[in-house]
């Protein structure tokens, strides 16, 4: 058998297969096999003739040995039926009308005419047109036509779109526990706009992602449709109301930690959200509590209030301060969102034996934006933040200052199960008063899990006359990592960072670290094992950073 691809090779084997009855018929049924003989030629031409080869010369021979019969099929399929022209249009053609993806369609001038891509490019067609709103349309021609002396073939599509559907009323069952208006925030599309069912799907999406409901069906009801309008109807099974999650883990930086979280997803009745959390680790307490009011411009705006208290215990510092925040943000679509907000904050630190007591004001801007590899569609994902923030005396603070600071990450997905990932985070100080003067929490450090690793946890930025790190004004760092999926969950990485925290953009030194990990995916969190060297030493000196998180 020459000229056909090894994968048309084996469908074929597949469609010939000789009838049981032959195969386990001994001695061999010889009526059984010159039927089977007679019928293969005519079967390997219905098998081929879908695939483009319509001249097929098929010749067979048998041989009987014993109990036991040979069969050989020779096949030599002959020149392919290729695609001269294809014309695909809508009817009528309209300014206002959906577009054609005719650079998705499978078959071009060229090719060789294959059925199954005729028929699956084109239902994605009439599919990808009803999808822009255009639920009636339909094909008024669909036609192939077939010059078998001249091995050439043209098609024929024409769509009638019929008039744009939209969405009409949308009613919700199974969330009365929750305001309408609040489940309304949800919603990718309102009533009146083209009705699409990517815009359904990613209704459902971000009604599930709110982890308040453990059931989310949206439905369209094209069958009690009026006029263009399309009603849609949402099934939702609320989850508990009150949740109470612990959680373990241990990191490099934090040692131990032990974290608890209260959660109300429906405070008041109201759709607003109340959490109380408590994190416990060797180096790190923290005691938080945070309320939002949801906005009902999309569900990524809204209120939020943020209280607590944090304490850290280092080698070359403490500190511990109370704060409370006010946080206004606006979703701007695409998984980005802006925030102004306002912090206030007492603040106790011990840095160099110098112990200073700082109270301030921090109002700024926040700006986020998260694009999964799924969302992209093109095998990369990346996420920015960025954050401005200032102080001043003259405004409940005891210094003046601000700081810019941004970081993110993208994501490239590559062949093998391969991926690279890349980091980067800077941020900048400007201050009227002694640097001494500013608490721990507005400082610079680098080093440790997240920042440079082959470095102990902020264990690099500029130091005192005793040799203790004590933080920069500006930081600068960044990362690129190989990562390679091994199994399911098992994945190894390649690494290496650089960076540092200083006090001028003039004269600074960048450390730098490499090494190995090993990732292990679970229900619950990942677990990431790295083992790196500081470059800059002449002398092998390995550090392991260790994280695992666990909560239920």
């Amino acid at each position: 058998m020459t000229g056909l691809q090894a994968e048309l090779q084996s469908q074929m084997a597949e469609s010939i297969e000789p009838p049981a009855a032959l195969k386990k018929s001994a001695p061999v049924n010889r009526i059984w096999l010159e039927r089977y003989r007679q019928q293969l030629p005519q079967r390997i031409r219905d098998f081929l003739e879908p695939f483009g080869y319509f001249h097929a010369d098929i010749t067979t021979e048998q041989e009987v040995q014993g109990h036991k019969a040979l069969l050989r099929v020779h096949i030599e399929p002959g020149p392919a039926i290729r695609l001269v022209k294809r014309h695909i249009e809508l009817l009528p053609a309209a300014h206002d009308g959906p577009e054609l993806p005719l650079e998705s369609f499978p078959l071009k001038p060229g090719d060789i005419l294959r059925e199954d891509l005729y028929e699956a490019g084109k239902a994605e067609l009439l599919a990808r047109v009803q999808d822009q709103g255009f639920l009636e349309a339909r094909y008024k021609r669909h036609e192939v036509q077939i010059d078998r002396e001249q091995n050439r073939s043209w098609i024929f599509l024409e769509i009638e779109a019929g008039e744009r559907s939209r969405f009409g009323l949308v009613s919700f069952t199974g969330g009365e526990a929750f305001p309408e208006r609040f489940l309304r925030r949800y919603l990718a599309f309102q009533p009146g706009d083209a009705f699409s069912h990517r815009l359904l799907g990613k209704t459902q999406k971000q009604l599930r992602d709110s982890d308040r409901f453990r059931k989310v069906l949206v439905v369209p009801q094209p069958d009690e449709r009026q006029g263009v309008n399309v009603p849609v109807r949402i099934e939702l099974e609320a989850r508990k109301r009150y949740t109470l999650r612990p959680g373990i883990g241990y990191g490099t930086d934090t040692g131990t930690r032990l974290g608890l979280r209260y959660a109300d997803a429906n405070a008041w009745e109201l759709g607003h959200n109340f959490n109380l959390d408590m994190l416990v680790a060797q180096q790190e307490q923290n005691y938080t509590a945070s309320y939002a009011f949801p906005g009902y411009r999309n569900f990524d705006t809204g209120l939020n209030l943020h209280g607590g208290y944090r304490a850290e215990q280092l080698d070359n510092y403490r500190n511990n301060y109370f704060f409370t925040e006010v946080e206004q943000t606006y979703g701007f679509g695409r998984s980005r969102i802006g925030a102004l907000f306002a912090r206030a904050q007492y603040e106790r630190s011990d840095i160099s034996a110098d112990a200073e007591s700082t109270r301030f004001l921090l109002p700024g801007l926040r700006y986020t934006e998260v694009q999964l590899p799924e969302a992209t569609g093109k095998g990369y994902g990346f996420h920015l933040q960025g954050e401005f923030r200032f102080s001043d005396q003259r405004f409940f603070s005891d210094i003046s200052l601000m700081q810019l600071m941004g970081n993110g990450a993208l994501l490239l997905r590559l062949p093998w199960r391969m991926s690279i990932t890349l980091r980067g985070q800077v941020a900048t100080t400007i201050l009227d008063n002694p640097f001494a003067q500013i608490p721990a929490s507005l400082r610079f450090f680098a080093g440790g899990d997240r920042s440079v690793r082959g470095y102990a946890y902020q264990s690099l930025g500029p130091q005192d006359a005793a040799g203790l790190v004590v933080g920069g004004k500006h930081l600068l760092s960044g990362s690129v990592e190989l990562g390679i999926q091994v199994k399911q969950n098992w994945g190894v990485a390649l690494f290496i960072d650089t960076g540092n925290a200083f006090d001028s953009w003039a004269d600074y030194v960048l450390e730098s670290g490499a090494g190995a990990g090993l990732r292990y995916m679970t229900p619950v969190g990942q677990i990431q094992i790295d083992l790196a060297s500081p470059l800059a030493q002449r002398k092998l000196s390995l550090r392991l950073h260790v994280g695992i998180g666990f909560a239920w």
